[in-house]
């Protein structure tokens, strides 16, 4: 083996070890944009139909903030205690309404689909991501 390659291969190694470390923390940052904006849909439960609005944004490069309106109620930037990412799975905790919404971010990312918790019920719920066409007031 030349000096030269041998010299290189360390260095090669330790390019390739970085970037395998880089990459997770790169798909996080990824699904933490792909959630940033407004999203909404309508919580059906029973007789009722509320408009449910999670305004999401990227608080740093670990971490973000959401608010949770419900105009139907005349509730506005409700705290959420935490947004956690894992994969495709999104989950909003609500803690000063006892309440989760979980779901799924489709492919495309204009979608989570999933299950609203509270008070020991859950309802099935769909939220869409906002375009500033389809954002309502």
């Amino acid at each position: 083996m030349s000096p030269n390659l041998s010299r290189a291969i360390p260095v090669l190694l330790a390019i390739v070890a970085t970037t395998v470390a880089v990459l997770p923390s790169l798909a996080e940052a990824i699904s933490q944009s792909a959630l940033a904006g407004r999203w909404q849909g309508v919580l059906v439960a029973g007789e009722h139909e509320l408009r449910i609005v999670f305004h999401v944004e990227g608080k740093d490069d670990q971490s973000l903030k959401a608010t949770l309106d419900s105009p139907d109620q005349g509730a506005l930037e409700i705290p959420i205690a935490a947004v956690r990412v894992d994969g495709s799975s999104v989950r909003f905790e609500i803690r000063v309404l006892n309440a989760t919404f979980a779901g799924e971010l489709d492919k495309e990312q204009r979608a989570i689909e999933g299950d609203w918790e509270q008070a020991g019920l859950t309802f099935p719920m769909t939220v869409t991501k906002a375009t500033t066409e389809s954002a309502e007031p």
